[in-house]
């Protein structure tokens, strides 16, 4: 293929241009090589170009397909527009890093980009480098995995023009070092030498035209490692611009550290440097550029220090630093005059307060500065001399010594610098970082310039001879044949400036001269090399410039100031004058000149410092030798030095372009760009890549693109090589236009472009082909269905003509059908009017005979009804006179008998008064009750069994009394019930009478019909009117109701904003615990590496990471000194039923706290973090009831005082004979209510009694016991005194009367029992008759006719027959409950073989506390089965198996000492896999039924320690091992055991789940809301835990399944930048396919299942799983332009569809994962859809705007038929989603959410787990015997 044959119609081709260096135009006509070449603009105009040959016909354009490739040298055509075009057309899409080679080219955007986080470090990170975008970081992680890899040295060169952002670039990658590269250790030497950053800023940088940071000093810093980790670092730096303190040039400025400084004037630190404002010293005031925009010189200047203070240098140091400085802007203050007109003496004036200033801070001697300012001494042979010097010569001089200070200053701050970064150990390998000025070209070009330029000549040279040597190294390593490439050797550049007699050596010689000058040297160099080819003069300006031929372009340079630069003088006694001061920092400062300069020779940092107070002259003359070096032969030394230690490494360079000088942002300016390019080798690259085989391709790359080029014949699949072989015999001839390598092709320059236009005219062809195939498919579809249309339109049409025919006949036959129908209706309507006269008639003849018939009847009727009264009222009158003679009789009769009985009554009344007078005597009978006692102890016993017998009847008496109170109502409902039957009966005899009298009323019915209408319109049309007021008033409420709505709808979103609020709340708190939680680990971390460090060191103390807040707290707080404690016992802390405390117990317990304060500040912290809090709330308990106490005592005893003098002796026996009088009168009132009826009344009644009996039963318990103590007590007096007999004589009443009141109590107990039990049964048979007497009417009833009224009413009082006898049953239900209370009392007295005295005395059963009197049945037989099994298990262990014939409690009985075996033994000891054995949480369970255990023997310190122990463990448990089944198994336990508090913690809203038995089994002593709180986010840790653990092994899988991975087959549909790939087709597959993706997540799912996780965690983790893959995954799509195209975005969505589709599979569509995939669905999404700003903004909702266009940008279309994104396609689309999502917005929160380019990784959604309660009974639980609990018994 020739060269013609490319330039033909239609091909595209660039032509220079003035103002854009380079347009593009297309061919309009096939070139000939006749000289003219015609083309067409993009105007449209028409242009002829003179083509002399066809070297110079124009540079080709390469296709759209290949512009903005990320590599420039995969582009086809590789030449200077190609390379600018490419650059700018990345740069507009805001890509601003481009590969060339190896060399990255960074172009300064001049805004702040939010591609330098963390999280873009973590893309970059152990990744191919290759396929990612071009980045900084991709530099820097190929130069730290090569020096891993093959531990050789690395260097970065960053290069580039002032204001390109070298330094910057240089920032970022020694951040990127710091990252991967840094340690946990204390030192941190990471940080320190990003410390070093802000320093070298203020120190070195400054602002320039062109930047506002502008590093005016070249640095190559190199960062040791050791193990792959930073141990160290050292800095050297090149030709600092000294001339930048004197003088800046306008809109410039001084180093930043002047203007930092001035603006501290106002601290009262800074007070003693005499600062003033910037613009009031020369030195800083000369630019005219104070403020820097946007900078703050303030914080600029802490930061500064900050950085000092980090590095080491203590702040006296830095004061002395600052006053130094201070003294240079002093020193530029001072005022020199001229002391004569002519000009040639000089002085200072006293008055000069700068000077004094100047003085005073470096202590300096006034007169003697002053005289050395203005004179210097020469030495002549054996004299010296002092002259004095002219008014030019002195500022000189002044300057000279400013300059000469601050450079001794910046090279001291270096050595400090690198003393704080120095390794003092061997390092393996280090990273070198330079970064130097660029290539410079000014109108005015002095000896900076030439020092500049000739560093850049070596570094070309360096980088030429790298380049082409990789070049070289390619080859061989493919084995293809190559030429020798040809490329620009600088090396006569470079000899002509450094080699003998070269400009440098005649400039130190003419500095030697004492009479040199500048145009001497330059006569000299002209002479010298005026025949060198690289050496250049003007004609007009021969005598003071020269020009050099560098490799970028020619230079002319400026000869003024040369010599006087190189020489960098500064008189010696002014130098003597600072070594003499008084300030010790300058001292140091100049005696270790000889120190510095040679340490800068040989290292890049000194070892240490000293003050040289004395010297040798030998020493002195060394150091005035060195200073004498010039600058010129120094700054060549140092350049060697470090070209040799670039040569040592290997190289990787980034080339920093300024897009303008402006400092725009985002604004390209080609003249400006192709500068640079030129002067930073990138265009060299270019050539020398060129001039080989810049384009190179695997063969899987190759074939997959380029197959359809070949026929089917020639494809060999299994072969890639061989196919394409034969497809580039057929297509290329010139078989040097490529070469096979081993792995790759190799393509000359243009080939490729040339096969992509060959696909495109074949895709063209074919798409051609199918056009045509498609438009005649679709025509004859087309006329086939127009032929398909005719013939149903005709078919249609016919078979309208029929139907119309037969309707005609059918309308026919129904005309006579009709007629003869209308006729015969006619004839029946005549017969029928006939009919109905003649029926009247009839009917009013017979109604008149049928009512003269009635009438006679009722007429009869009336007269027997008359004859029967009169009978009737006569038999009655004869009965009445009858009955009353005979109650006459009757009553007299009764009277008579009533007079015998009242005699007899009065006669028995008497006999007794006579009995009650003769057994006055009984009281001298006292003596014989010594001979009773005996008698009264059985009397006693038989007494409780009474009183047993007596509770248990008296709980029948209610029994009995409930169901004869039920009973009388049925009878009552059942005599009502008889009743209405009878009305009914009677109202249907009644309704049969008012059947006759409406039918004789419906003929007046008919006469009122016609009024009735009449009314009925009247009543509509008032209705009607009364509809429109409804209607309008409807319509009022409808707008009500909007507004209502409306209302509901601002309430509705008040809501989810308080919702949201919560969630954000929840989330911060979550995030919070899990900082807390990763601080701990990390505390935990250094403690064991420093343990492991120091075998020998002290145990250090443990940390308090464990400790709650309120142990940290409280642990501050005195238990002595609490503020007010009656605002503390309401707050929720306090338990609920705390047992009663006395005085002696709370000193007891004081003294326990005291001892307890004292020696638990030496136990562990950790243990301690929640008892202080319980044993906080004991002590407020303690001290409030001691109050308590000591108030009631108070009360008693005034009470007792002043009621001891008035109580009586013998008022008992009164007392008793009223109680018994009481009890008679609520015996009677009991059976009144029973008799009545009245359920509700007498069942209050009986337990109003029962607690009354209850009570009088406790009390004369009481009264017996004290009696009896005194009677005891009698008796032992007794036996010693006789004649004690009054005491014993009112014991001996006392006990009498207490037996009388309970034979009484017996007696009346029994009949109650017996009454009631006959009232019952009858009740019972009654009730029986009455079912049975239901069931006869109720079918009596269905029988007879009845209307629905009153089979309703039958209904209802059926339902209330069944109500009844429900209530029956819930009656007895309770009767049995009461019997069993009254069982349980009686059992109480046995239990444990007590006696009634213990009883009485210990006022509770078996020793339990009071409260347990009180509690309900199912409690009490809990506590007494606890009572016989903990007393039963007294003796020794017992086996932990479930024993058939024992009951168990669902406790575990532990002691303090066990608390450290139990927790290792459930917690760190059990294995994952052994406990999914078991039922789920069973470590939870028995966790729980020790802390019941301890709750059940009230220890405080107890459950404290075990909580604590519990968290510690639980913490520990996944920290010491690294398998994920540890904190997946003590999540699921933690969540268990955090239930199971709340389930048995006794609050009612988790008591309404559970059953009777879990209500018994509650916590009864301890609140433990708080350790709640503390479990509640032990579980948010244990699920960060999890989390954690699932990064670490998902983000290495993610973005190789999801967007590397390819199951589809492409079909010949590559992406383009398969071009650009350098790896082989094996390497290139993907480490990790979907299905390794998701056969992890079942995995995941699986562990979770088999550790019964709860189902709603299950779907939370998964929803975070999936939103870490859709992070990771767009970020890793955001960096990689290779996967950024329709072929690839359908692969993607492929792989999405299978993580879809297990979550389905899974069941986890409700969990809110798929939703967490939907920005990377619509990132895919992108790419397929249509490439306007509608569709992409419908689509793109999820994703953010700065997302969006990264995408967009990233987009590369396959072929010339695929939409093309462009840049103002880009800025169209970002501003329609500003303004759809932000608008006018102002909340910077979504302002900066829109702005992010990746999603956080770190970002949890809060974690919500509601309670669950657990049905697994702790009575049933058996321990397994797996976990090694022997030492532990049930309870």
């Amino acid at each position: 293929m020739s060269v013609r044959e490319l330039y033909t119609k239609g091909a595209r081709i660039w032509l220079p241009d003035e103002d854009r260096v380079w347009r593009a135009v297309i061919v309009h006509k096939n070139y000939d090589g006749k000289g003219k070449l015609e083309v067409i603009t993009s105007e449209g105009e028409t242009e002829i170009l003179p083509i002399k040959s066809d070297s110079d016909l124009p540079p080709l354009r390469n296709p759209e397909i290949l512009i903005g490739q990320k590599d420039l040298t995969a582009l086809s055509y590789l030449n200077e527009p190609e390379v600018l075009y490419n650059l700018e057309s990345r740069f507009n899409k805001s890509q601003i890093y481009t590969k060339c080679g190896i060399v990255l080219v960074a172009v300064n955007p001049y805004e702040v980009l939010s591609i330098y986080g963390n999280d873009t470090i973590q893309l970059y990170r152990d990744q191919d480098v290759q396929l990612l975008e071009p980045h900084i970081f991709a530099t820097a992680e190929s130069a730290y995995q090569s020096m891993v890899s093959f531990s050789k040295n690395q260097s970065i060169i960053v290069s580039g023009e002032s204001g390109a952002g070298k330094t910057v670039s240089a920032k970022y990658a020694m951040r990127y070092f710091a990252n991967v590269g840094g340690l946990l250790e204390e030192t941190q030497i990471e940080k320190r030498v990003l410390a070093s950053s802000p320093i070298m800023e203020a120190i070195g940088n400054a602002k320039t035209i062109r930047n506002d940071n502008s590093s005016r000093f070249g640095k190559y810093i190199e960062i040791g490692f050791l193990k792959n980790h930073i141990c160290g670092a050292s800095m050297k730096t090149y030709l600092l611009e000294k001339s930048r303190v004197i003088y800046q040039a306008s809109d410039e400025r001084n180093y930043h550290i002047f203007y930092q400084l001035c603006t501290q004037l106002n601290q009262s630190e800074m007070k003693s440097l005499a600062l003033l404002p910037a613009n009031s010293f020369r030195y800083t005031s000369e630019g005219n550029a104070i403020i820097i925009k946007g900078v703050n010189d303030a914080e600029q200047f802490l930061e500064t220090r900050e950085a000092l203070t980090l590095l080491g240098i203590e702040n006296k140091v830095q004061m002395s630093i600052f006053r130094l400085l201070s003294s240079i802007l002093h020193l530029g203050n001072v005022i020199i005059n001229e002391s004569d007109g002519e000009g040639e003496t000089t002085f200072v004036k006293e008055s000069d307060r700068s000077f004094s200033t100047f003085c005073s801070l470096l202590k300096l001697d006034e007169n003697r500065m002053r005289t050395w300012l203005c004179n210097k001494r020469i030495k002549t042979g054996a004299e010296v001399v002092n002259t004095t010097l002219n008014l030019n010569q002195a500022l000189f001089a002044r300057d000279a010594l400013a300059k000469h200070i601050y450079s001794q200053l910046f090279g001291w701050i270096v050595n400090e610098i690198n003393k704080s970064l120095e390794y003092v150990g061997q390092r393996q390998s280090f990273i070198g970082v330079l970064d130097i000025y660029g290539f410079e070209t000014f109108e005015m070009n002095s000896f900076e310039q030439f020092c500049i330029n000739y560093a850049n000549e070596k570094l070309q040279q360096q980088f030429c001879q790298h380049v082409f040597k990789l070049e070289q190294e390619e080859y061989m390593k493919e084995e293809i044949t190559w030429s020798f490439i040809q490329f620009y050797d600088n090396q006569p550049c470079i000899d002509l400036i450094e080699s003998k007699l070269g400009i440098l050596d005649l400039l130190d010689e003419e500095c030697k001269m004492p009479k040199g000058s500048d145009e001497n040297w330059h006569r000299k160099i002209v002479t010298q090399h005026g025949k060198h080819p690289d050496f250049l003069t003007k004609k007009l300006t021969a005598n003071s410039t020269f020009i050099i031929n560098h490799f970028a372009e020619k230079v002319e340079y400026s000869i003024d100031g040369f010599l006087e630069k190189n020489r960098d003088t500064v008189l010696e006694d002014q130098l003597k004058m600072l070594k003499e001061s008084g300030f010790d920092f300058v001292v140091q400062l100049f005696l270790e000149d000889e120190d510095t300069i040679n340490a800068s020779k040989t290292s890049a940092s000194t070892k240490s410092y000293q003050v040289q107070k004395t010297g040798t002259l030998q020493a002195a003359s060394k150091v005035q030798a060195q200073r004498r070096k010039t600058v010129g032969s120094q700054f060549r030394e140092s350049l060697t030095s470090l070209m040799a230690a670039l040569n040592s490494t290997e190289p990787h360079y980034v080339r920093c372009i300024k897009p303008n000088d402006q400092k725009a942002p985002f604004k390209f300016e080609p003249r400006r760009a192709v500068q640079q390019l030129r002067a930073c080798g990138v265009l060299e690259t270019v050539r020398i890549s060129a001039a080989g085989y810049p384009s190179r391709w695997t063969y899987h790359d190759f074939f997959i693109r380029y197959r359809l080029l070949t026929r089917s014949s020639l494809v060999d699949r299994t072969n890639h090589r061989r196919t394409c072989e034969n497809i580039l015999n057929n297509l290329i001839s010139d078989k040097d236009k490529y070469q096979f390598g081993n792995t790759k092709i190799f393509f000359r320059a243009g080939q490729v472009a040339y096969l992509e236009k060959l696909r495109s005219e074949k895709l063209r062809a074919c798409t051609i082909k199918i056009q045509t195939t498609y438009r005649a498919y679709y025509a004859r579809k087309r006329y086939l269905k127009i032929r398909r249309t005719i013939l149903v339109l005709q078919t249609l049409s016919r078979r309208y003509i029929a139907r119309k025919h037969a309707e005609k006949i059918r309308c026919a036959r129904a005309i006579t059908t009709f007629q003869s129908l209308w006729r015969m209706q006619l004839a029946y309507r005549s017969f029928q009017t006939l009919r109905c006269i003649i029926i009247d008639i009839q009917a009013h003849c017979r109604s008149n005979l049928v009512r003269q018939n009635l009438q006679q009847r009722m007429i009869e009727r009336s007269v027997l009804v008359l004859q029967s009264s009169i009978r009737m009222w006569i038999a009655r009158r004869r009965f009445l006179s009858f009955q009353r003679a005979i109650i006459l009789l009757q009553s007299h009769q009764r009277r008579r008998e009533a007079c015998l009985e009242v005699k007899q009554l009065r006669v028995e009344q008497r006999s007794i008064q006579h009995q009650k007078q003769l057994n006055k005597g009984l009281e001298n009978k006292i003596i014989s009750l010594q001979h009773k006692i005996d008698e009264q102890k059985r009397d006693n016993e038989r007494l409780i069994l009474k009183e047993q017998e007596f509770e248990n009847l008296k709980k029948e008496l209610e029994q009995f009394k409930v169901q004869n109170k039920e009973l009388k109502q049925n009878l009552k409902k059942q005599s009502t019930l008889e009743e209405e039957l009878q009305t009914l009966r009677s109202e249907n005899e009644r309704l049969k009478s008012d059947n006759v009298s409406i039918r004789s009323d419906l003929t007046q019915t008919k006469q009122l019909k016609d009024e009735i209408i009449l009314k009925n319109n009247e009543l509509i049309s008032q209705l009607k009117n009364e509809l429109e007021n409804k209607t309008k008033a409807i319509a009022k409420l409808e707008e009500q109701l909007l507004g209502d709505l409306s209302t509901q709808d601002s309430s509705l979103t008040r809501v989810k904003q308080l919702e949201e609020e919560l969630n954000t709340e929840r989330q911060q708190r979550q995030r919070l615990v899990i900082e807390m939680h990763r601080l701990e680990q990390k505390c935990e971390n250094l403690q064991s590496e420093f343990q492991n460090g120091n075998v020998n060191a002290v145990e250090p103390a443990v940390s308090d990471s464990n400790m709650t807040w309120d142990s940290k707290f409280m642990d501050t707080l005195d238990l002595y000194d609490l503020p007010d404690q009656g605002s503390m016992v309401n707050d929720g802390l306090t338990p609920r039923r705390p047992p009663p405390l006395h005085s002696s117990t709370v000193n007891n317990h004081q003294r326990l706290l005291t001892t307890m304060q004292t020696n638990e500040m030496f136990e562990d912290i950790g243990e301690t973090g929640g008892g202080l809090l319980l044993r906080l709330q004991r002590r407020l308990r303690q001290l409030e009831q001691e109050n308590k106490t000591m108030i009631e005592e108070i009360d008693k005893g005034v009470t007792n005082s002043s009621k001891s003098g008035t109580i009586k002796k013998n008022s008992l026996w009164h007392l008793d004979e009223l109680e018994m009088e009481k009890l008679k009168n609520d015996l009677k009132a009991l059976r009144e209510q029973v008799l009545k009826g009245d359920e509700k009344a007498a069942k209050e009644q009986l337990l109003a009694q029962f607690d009354a009996l209850n009570a009088e039963l406790d009390h004369r318990r009481r009264e017996q016991i004290e009696m009896k103590s005194k009677l005891q007590e009698r008796v032992m007096q007794h036996e010693n005194e006789t004649d004690d007999v009054i005491a014993a004589d009112a014991i001996e009443q006392a006990y009498q009367s207490q037996k009388q009141i309970n034979k009484m109590l017996e007696l009346e107990l029994e009949q109650c029992r017996t009454s009631y039990q006959r009232e019952y049964e009858r009740t019972q048979e009654r009730l029986a008759l009455l079912e049975v007497e239901n069931i006869h009417l109720c079918q009596s009833i269905d029988s007879n006719t009845a209307d629905n009224s009153m089979k309703q009413q039958i209904a209802s009082v059926i339902n209330e027959n069944l109500e009844l006898h429900q209530q029956i049953e819930t009656n007895q239900v309770e009767i049995r409950k009461l019997r069993r209370v009254i069982k349980l009392v009686n059992k109480s007295f046995s239990a444990g073989n007590l006696s009634l005295e213990q009883v009485l005395q210990n006022g509770s059963i078996g020793g339990f506390p009071s409260y347990v009197s009180h509690v309900d049945v199912s409690n009490s037989t809990l506590l007494t089965t606890v009572t016989a099994t903990t007393t039963g298990n007294v003796g020794g262990n017992v086996d932990l198996r479930r024993q058939s014939t024992r009951h168990f409690s669902g406790m575990i009985k532990c002691n303090p000492q066990e608390t450290e075996r139990i927790t290792d033994a459930v917690i760190l000891e059990l294995k994952p896999r052994l406990a999914a054995k078991y039922i789920p949480g069973i470590p939870a369970y028995i966790l729980f039924m020790c802390i019941r255990y301890i709750d059940f023997v009230d220890d405080e310190a107890h459950v404290a320690g075990f909580l604590s122990a519990v968290t510690k463990k639980i913490k520990k448990a996944p920290r010491r091992n690294e398998d994920i089944d540890y904190p997946i198994l003590w999540i699921t336990n933690t969540v268990r055991f955090l239930h199971v508090l709340q389930q048995y913690s006794g609050d009612e809203k988790y008591q309404v789940t559970n059953t009777p038995k879990q209500n018994e089994q509650a916590l009864r002593n301890f609140d433990l809301t708080d350790y709640r709180t503390i479990f509640a986010d032990l579980v948010v840790h244990l699920y960060d835990e999890i989390l954690k653990r699932i990064k670490v092994k998902l983000l290495p899988m993610i973005i190789p399944a999801i967007i590397e991975h390819e199951d589809l087959d492409s079909g010949g549909i590559s992406s383009v930048n398969a071009i650009t790939s350098t790896s082989g087709s094996n390497e290139k597959r993907s480490k990790f396919s979907a299905q390794d993706l998701l056969k992890q997540l079942n995995d995941y799912h699986k562990l979770f299942q088999m550790y019964s996780v709860e189902p709603i965690i299950v779907q939370q983790l998964f929803k975070q799983i999936f939103y870490i893959v859709d992070a990771q995954a767009l970020r890793g799509l955001l960096v990689r332009s290779d996967c950024c195209n329709w072929s690839k975005a359908l692969q993607i969505r492929y792989n999405l569809n299978h993580l879809t589709e297990w979550l389905r599979d899974q069941n986890l569509q409700e969990s809110g994962a798929s939703d967490c995939l939907l920005p990377l669905t619509q990132a895919v999404q992108l790419f397929l859809c249509k490439k306007d700003e509608t569709s992409i903004s419908n689509v793109c909702t999820k994703l953010t705007i700065v997302q969006v266009t990264k995408l967009l940008s990233l987009y590369k279309s396959m072929d010339d038929f695929d939409d093309q994104v462009t840049p103002a396609l880009i800025k169209r689309v970002s501003d329609l989603l500003k303004q759809q999502r932000l608008g006018s917005t102002v909340d910077q929160t979504k302002i900066d959410y829109e702005q992010q380019e990746n999603f956080d990784l770190s970002f949890t959604f809060p974690l919500i787990y509601p309670y669950v309660p657990s049905t697994v009974a702790l009575d049933q639980l058996d321990i397994p015997l797996e976990l090694h609990l022997d030492f532990l018994s049930l309870v």
